[in-house]
């Protein structure tokens, strides 16, 4: 059993837990997700983490076949940052932002975030996260919302300026899994 606590604990869009913390049973599984305002007390045992928790993220790439990869583009700002290609403008804002890693490797996605941030930093974390881990579950039709019952792996999304919900230069992501 593991329990991480951290600032916040990104749910969903909809639900974004302050000071909360998650717990995880051995084979991946949420077994327990609360704000601890609703306790008087908390475990030793509970590790605290700077940053953002999250479920992992998913890269449509490495599920999708191309031809609906290309679907996807009709409703999302879907970029593919295993190319190497950042748009230099903000894109449509009728639309969400979908980003693909093509890969669920942290040191690579942190090479790519370091690659895209000038591009990033335009937009609010709150932004980025359902980009990463949100929106490509949906697309997949697998559960979305960090909840009770979930199988995933943690991340811990690190380096983020929360009076202005903004990425840093220190940005990083890190698997929670030991």
């Amino acid at each position: 059993m593991k329990r991480f606590c951290s600032q916040i604990i990104y749910c969903s869009p909809e639900k974004i837990l302050k000071q909360a913390v998650v717990e995880q049973n051995d084979f991946g599984v949420i077994s327990d997700l609360f704000s601890l305002n609703e306790r008087n007390s908390e475990s030793a045992q509970t590790l605290f983490v700077d940053g953002v928790i999250s479920a992992e993220i998913v890269s449509l790439k490495q599920h999708l076949a191309p031809e609906k990869l290309c679907s996807v583009q009709n409703y999302y700002n879907y970029i593919d940052l295993s190319t190497g290609f950042i748009p230099t403008d903000f894109l449509f804002p009728e639309k969400k932002l979908l980003l693909d890693f093509g890969t669920n490797s942290t040191a690579e996605i942190n090479k790519m975030l370091a690659f895209a941030f000038p591009f990033l930093v335009r937009y609010s974390i709150f932004d980025i996260l359902p980009a990463c881990v949100y929106y490509p579950r949906l697309e997949l039709s697998q559960t979305a919302e960090l909840q009770q019952g979930m199988k995933t792996n943690l991340m811990q999304w690190k380096g983020i300026d929360f009076v202005n919900k903004k990425i840093t230069e220190k940005f990083t992501i890190l698997d929670l899994r030991f």
